[in-house]
This record gives structure tokens, C-alpha cells and sequence, in this order.
């Protein structure tokens, strides 16, 4: 309504209530004041209260007009004048209801002008008087806030304890609870009392102004306290009862906050788009800060790409801003998860000079790096890490890959040389006991076996509850074994079963026992490691190596039948080449022996095949050629007897290999090829090893003469073979032969 019009009527109705002298009764005056009052005409509303209380001294409304006088003056700001009239309802109305209220209206001015002192004792004076529940409420709410104001937190709790305790029926009940819920949210510790203050406040509120609060409040502290799942409920609660309340806009970030530390980042990304469309106050800020929990999110949500684009908007729109730093780097690392490693490089190196990040951005630049496949750059990075951030978390990583990357490159020595820095300058963590054993192993590849076996004797002594400390035992005996330290190799397997019988190293430590042992003499022994080995049921090929130097053991100690049994099947496994060529040998001559020929025939040729010297060879085609011709196979026996003779060089087998040929030539009545081959291995069988070649040639020789109609060169040979040696089974029958001969060739006396 019109202020103009307001007075018109107000005048309008005084004029209607003049009396006959033409003067305003003082009813009616004070009703026309009350109007101007209630209409907030404060000037106008003392100018008739004063002319009320000038015109009569027992207005039953006394009271009352001298404190709207007061109130009238506090409303036009001139405090004096209200602070006087206030003073003189106290004075002047003691037993008026009217002389609390103008109490706490001074009260409230004395606050104001930060009078202290006189403030307090104004408030102890009134709550001394007790006065009705709401003024006292009143006081001591205003009590509490200026105790409040002047850092005297625990004056101030009591006041509003107060409230809560005496007067929960006034409105400033659940104001108190706000209130005492701040102060010991500040406290230290105080986290627990202020939730449950403010969850009071929110069950019974005096206002949906006060509800509202209340939650906003709890939010606030659950999230100071970094309880953001808690935070997050609780700023549900406000958003789902009082969605109107002027909370809401400026409890949209933290809120989103506290989604994205709840790891609920999908709901925190939808709350900043809404967020982001709503215009406030504080716009620029706001939106840096959102843009950046937008890129947290996107982050979080497995979405580098979408987090490196937002990072940049933010570092082109607010390059100097608070988040300009933080973002920069999360960028990178963005930009790193992406995939996009080129641009990982790119931008990582221009942030080198951010020290809070240096460890991060160098291992970012090495990670990126050798996804690229260029290794020197990181091997530079990594190397950085350890030479600038050697205190960091990630010095020890760094120097492990650098350790790897050098190692990887066949730069052994280089690489022992960082895995042992490693080990040594930080030996309590994970990554010592692994770094300790690769540079262990780099320098047993390096040929370095003294350093290497030095380095898996102190990983045992260190680490000795590492998983790597058993298969430290095993290399370490390994390398013994290299260095011909065979007692010491013994000693190092032996621990290693005592400590763990049942280690994945078992199999291998108990086969290289029985390989000790055996080498030095205690087969027996060796005998019973390897069939332990055996009964574990070792993988296959390890299986064949054992069973293979068990075979060797039982041929050593005289048992051929099983050590053969157990040969057969491995001279054709893919463990064949590494039966050694005298057991290859041995075991034709053992099937040979047995009559066992086919299987004399396959061990010959495998020895033949694998030999790696014309000997070997050579002797293994003579015992294939032998097993043959026992077969009847002559044709066989010819072309693998050929191969002999074929290899250059004066071996044993040579003689042999001839005579056999001249034999098969002979049952084939090729005498020429015969003859040649009987004249060759007698020539070659000159050696007393030799002598029953040159005997069996000889006597070769006779019989193909015989065979030719030349009785008188054969008797010739034969008794040659009857002079010149001695055998039980050939020289009685060359014997026979020539008497036989010369008796067909009239040579009586000689035949008898």
C-alpha cells in the first residue's frame, strides 16, 4: 500500500475521533500511534507516543508505549535515545512484562556497539531477575553468542547448555543445538557430540530453516572428518527434505565431493553437470573447482581421455588459478592412462620443475618411454628417480626396471651393479630380496659365479623368510657346481631339502646329488637320491635326465639289466642326445651280448647319429653293422659299414668295418670286393688290440680263395692263420681246411 495514501487514512480516522473541544482522546491517540508503529512510521509513531506519555501519568499502557518508543528509535538506527527509553522501562516499570523485554533489546544494542562488559552484566542482572522461559532463552542465547565472539567457547557451551536443558519448549531450543553443535564441532574431538547436537536439531526443528542447517551441518563435519560416505547421506537428507532451502545451491560441490571420496563417481559427475548449469555468486571460482572434480571424476570413472580434455579446458580457462598446478599433472596422468604416451612425454617434461611431483612426472616419462620401445629414454628416467628421489616410495621400483631394462639389454654387470644398490640402500623393502637376486643372477650370466654365489649366500642370510630364499639355495649350489666346489654344492642342496622337503626344487636338488655323488664316488648313495627323485613323479623331461643318470649309476655298479631297461626308452625320447656316448656303447654291446639285436642295431645307430667325433661314429656304424649281419640284414649291414669306412682317419673300428664288408662281399660272391676289403683290414689290424681282424681276414682271405678253385693259395692262408694265431674255434677249422685242400691237391704227407 502506498505510503502517502496510509497516512491519508490514518489522518481520516484521527479526524473522526476528535472530541467536542477538538482535541484526540488519548485512547484513540495511542491506537493511532500503534497503527504508525505497525506500519514501521517510526517517526511519526514517537511523535504520538511521547505526546501519550507527555499528557498523562497512569496510561495503563505506560509501560508498553515507553518501550515502543524505545524499539521505535532502535528501528531509525539512533541507539542513545532507544537505549534511553529502554533504561526507563526497567527503571521506571519493574513489575511490566515490558521491563524484560527492554532488557534484552539493550542487551542486543550493547552487543552491537561491543560493550562487552556491560552487555554481560546486563545479561546476568535480567537472568537473575527470572524472567518468563522464552526472554530467558533469549538471554542466554544472546549470552552464549557474544561468549562466543569473545573466545570464550566454554562460557558459551554452558549458556547454550542452558537453553537446551531449561527451556527445550522455546523456540531457541533447537537454535541452541546449532549453535552448541558448532562449538564442539570445532573442538578437537568434538566431531561425535556436534553430529549428535545437529541430529537432534534435525529430528524436532523449529523451522525447516533450522532442519536444513542441521543437515548441512552434519555433511559438513562428516566431511571434515573425512567420513564421506556418512557426508554424502547426509547431504541427501538435505536435498530430499528441504530442496527450496538456500543451502541447496551452495551444498551442490561438496556434496559431489563427498560422492567422488565415496568412490561413487558417476553420481558425483551427474551432481557437477547440474551444478554447472546453475549460475552463482562466485562463478568464476565456482566453476574452476568444478571443472576440475569433473576431470577427478571422469578420472576415477576409467575415462583418461574425457579427464585430459577437462584438464585442459580448466588450464585454458584459469592458467593462474588454485587448481592450475594439480591439474597440470593430473593431466599427464590422464594422458598417460589413455595410452597417448607421446603426449605424455611431451607435457611431463615441461612440468620437471614441479618438485612436489618430480618422482611422479620422471616415472611417468620412464613408463612412457618404454611403451614407446625407447628404452634409452627410460633408463635415463628411471635412473633419474634413483639419483634425485632416492628418499621417494618409488626409487626402489624405479631401480628394479632400470636393474631389468639392462639385464634385458645383456649389460650384466651394469645391471648386478643396480640390483645390488638396490638391495643395499633400501633393504627393508619388498622390492630388496628380488633386486638381491636378480643382481645374483646377472652376475652368475655375466660369468661373475664367485659373485653371484656370494650374492644367493647373503639373499639366504637376509631374507630368510623370502620366497625367493629357496630357489636362492638351489642357484647358489648351482653355481658351486660351475665353480667345482662339489662338497660345498652338496652342503647347499642338502639345506635346501632339509628346509623345504617339499620344494618345487626337490626333484632338480636330489638328481643333482645323485650327479655329486655319483662323481665322486658314492654310488650307492647317488643310487638312492636319484630313485627318491624319481618316486616325487617329476615332470617328463626331468624325469628322463633322472632316470638317465640313474642308468648310468646302475651300469657302474653292475646292474645292466635294469640300467638297459631303463635306456631303451630313452635313447628314442627327446632325452636320446643326452645319453652319454659310451653308455650308448656300452648299451649295443650289452644288446649284442643278449642277442638282443635289433635293439643293438638302434643303439649303434643313435650312438652313430649323435657322435660328435669320427671314433664315435665310426664305432657306432661297426656295432650297427655287426647287430645286422647277426640279423641277416646284410644288405643293411653293407651301406651302414660303408659309412665307417667312409670316415677319414685311423680309428679302431676301421679294420673291423672292412673285414665285415669282406665277409658280406664273400656270401655275395664278390670276390674282387671281397678280396680288397680282406687285404684292407689285415693291413690296418696291426696293433695287438687288432690282431683277431687280421686273423679273421686272413682266414677270409682262404676261404674266398677255396671259393675261386685256388686250393693252393688258400691252404696257404689258411695254415698262416694256424702258424700266426691262436684260436680255439678258428684255427682247428683252418686246420681242417688246409689238410682237406691238400689231399685234393696230392699232398698227402702235408694233408696228414
Amino acid at each position: 500500500m502506498n505510503c502517502r495514501f496510509v497516512i491519508a487514512a490514518l489522518v481520516a480516522s484521527v479526524a473522526g475521533v476528535l472530541t467536542a473541544s477538538g482535541e484526540i482522546s488519548i485512547g484513540d491517540q495511542v491506537q493511532l500511534a500503534d497503527g504508525l508503529y505497525d506500519r514501521g512510521m517510526y517517526e511519526l509513531a514517537v511523535r504520538e507516543y511521547s505526546a501519550v506519555l507527555a499528557s498523562t501519568t497512569n496510561q495503563p499502557r505506560s509501560a508498553e508505549v515507553t518501550y515502543r518508543v524505545g524499539e521505535s528509535y532502535r528501528q531509525m538506527k539512533r541507539m542513545a535515545k532507544a537505549v534511553e527509553y529502554f533504561a526507563n522501562v526497567e527503571a521506571t516499570y519493574p513489575s511490566s512484562p515490558f521491563r524484560f523485554k527492554a532488557a534484552l533489546r539493550r542487551a542486543e544494542i550493547l552487543d552491537g556497539a561491543n560493550k562487552t562488559t556491560e552487555l554481560f552484566e546486563l545479561l546476568d542482572a535480567t537472568l537473575a531477575a527470572k524472567p518468563p522461559p522464552d526472554i530467558a532463552a533469549s538471554a542466554l542465547f544472546l549470552q552464549g553468542a557474544a561468549l562466543s565472539k569473545a573466545a570464550r567457547k566454554d562460557a558459551a557451551a554452558i549458556s547454550y547448555g542452558r537453553i537446551i536443558s531449561d527451556y527445550a519448549g522455546t523456540s531457541l531450543y533447537t537454535y541452541s543445538l546449532l549453535a552448541l553443535g558448532g562449538l564442539k564441532a570445532a573442538e578437537p574431538g568434538g566431531s561425535e557430540k556436534a553430529i549428535e547436537l545437529y541430529r537432534s536439531a534435525a529430528a524436532k526443528p523449529a523451522t525447516p530453516r533450522v532442519g536444513a542447517e542441521a543437515w548441512f551441518q552434519i555433511a559438513s563435519v562428516y566431511f571434515q572428518d573425512k567420513a564421506y560416505s556418512r557426508s554424502a547421506e547426509a547431504f541427501d537428507k538435505l536435498f530430499e527434505l528441504y530442496p527450496a532451502d538456500s543451502r541447496i545451491a551452495e551444498a551442490r560441490l561438496p556434496r559431489a565431493w563427498a560422492l567422488y571420496h565415496s568412490k561413487m563417481p558417476a553420481d558425483a559427475l551427474r551432481l557437477v553437470e547440474v551444478a554447472m548449469a546453475v549460475p552463482s555468486s562466485n562463478e568464476t571460482s565456482r566453476i574452476e573447482e568444478l571443472l576440475y572434480l569433473k576431470a577427478n571424476c571422469q578420472r576415477q570413472l576409467i575415462k583418461p581421455a574425457d579427464a585430459a580434455v577437462t584438464y585442459a579446458t580448466l588450464l585454458e580457462k584459469f592458467p593462474g588459478g588454485r587448481y592450475a598446478s594439480p591439474a597440470a599433472y593430473e593431466r599427464v596422468l590422464s594422458l598417460f592412462k589413455a595410452n597417448m604416451f607421446s603426449e605424455t612425454v611431451r607435457e611431463a617434461k615441461a612440468l620437471t620443475s614441479d618438485a612436489a611431483n618430480l618422482k611422479d612426472l620422471y616415472w611417468l616419462l620412464a613408463e612412457s618411454y618404454l611403451a614407446l620401445k625407447d628404452e634409452e629414454g627410460a633408463i635415463q628416467y628411471y635412473r633419474l628417480i634413483m639419483q634425485k628421489c632416492s628418499d621417494s616410495d618409488l626409487a626402489p621400483d624405479a631401480g628394479y626396471r632400470l636393474g631389468h631394462l639392462l639385464q634385458k639389454r645383456e649389460e650384466y654387470l651394469p645391471a648386478a651393479e643396480v640390483f645390488s644398490d638396490v638391495a643395499f640402500r633400501y633393504p627393508t623393502n619388498d622390492v630388496a630380496a628380488q633386486a638381491l637376486f636378480a643382481a645374483a643372477a646377472s652376475r652368475g650370466r655375466a660369468g661373475k659365479q664367485e659373485e653371484s654365489v656370494r650374492d644367493f649366500g647373503l639373499l639366504i642370510q637376509k631374507y630368510q623368510a623370502s620366497p625367493l630364499a629357496e630357489e636362492a639355495r638351489y642357484q647358489k649350489a648351482m653355481g658351486e657346481i660351475v665353480l667345482q666346489r662339489d662338497d660345498q654344492a652338496m652342503a647347499s642342496l642338502r639345506e635346501l631339502l632339509d628346509k623345504n622337503g617339499v620344494s618345487r626344487f626337490a626333484v632338480e636338488s636330489r638328481y643333482w646329488l645323485g650327479v655329486l655323488l655319483d662323481g665322486s664316488g658314492k654310488s650307492q648313495d647317488a643310487e638312492a637320491e636319484l630313485r627318491r627323485a624319481l618316486v616325487a613323479k617329476p615332470e617328463p623331461e626331468l624325469e628322463r635326465r633322472v632316470q638317465l643318470q640313474l642308468a648310468i649309476v646302475l651300469q657302474k655298479t653292475g646292474k645292466s639289466d635294469e640300467s638297459a631297461g631303463l635306456l631303451i626308452p630313452l635313447v628314442a625320447s627327446p632325452a636320446g642326445d643326452k645319453v652319454p656316448l659310451p653308455i650308448l656303447s656300452w648299451l649295443a654291446e650289452y644288446h649284442l651280448g643278449k642277442r638282443e639285436y635289433g635293439k643293438a642295431a638302434d643303439a649303434a645307430m643313435a650312438l652313430a647319429t649323435r657322435a660328435d667325433t669320427g671314433a664315435w661314429k665310426q664305432s657306432g656304424f661297426c656295432l650297427a653293422g655287426r647287430a645286422l649281419m647277426e640279423q641277416g640284414r646284410t644288405a643293411d649291414a653293407r651301406v651302414v659299414l660303408v659309412k665307417a669306412l667312409a670316415i677319414q682317419g685311423e680309428y679302431d673300428g676301421r679294420p673291423e668295418a672292412a673285414w665285415r664288408l669282406g665277409e658280406i662281399e664273400l656270401l655275395d660272391k664278390d670276390y674282387d670286393g671281397a678280396m680288397k676289403h680282406f687285404e684292407e683290414a689285415a693291413k690296418m689290424a696291426s696293433s695287438d688290440g687288432a690282431f683277431a681282424i687280421r686273423m679273421k681276414s686272413y682266414f677270409g682271405i682262404g676261404r674266398l680263395m677255396k671259393a675261386r678253385g685256388n686250393n693252393d693259395e688258400a691252404a696257404k692262408y689258411f695254415m698262416s692263420v694256424a702258424v700266426l694265431f691262436d684260436d680255439a674255434a678258428i684255427v682247428p677249422q683252418c686246420l681242417f681246411e688246409a689238410g682237406q685242400l691238400f689231399k685234393q691237391l696230392g699232398r698227402a704227407e702235408e694233408s696228414d
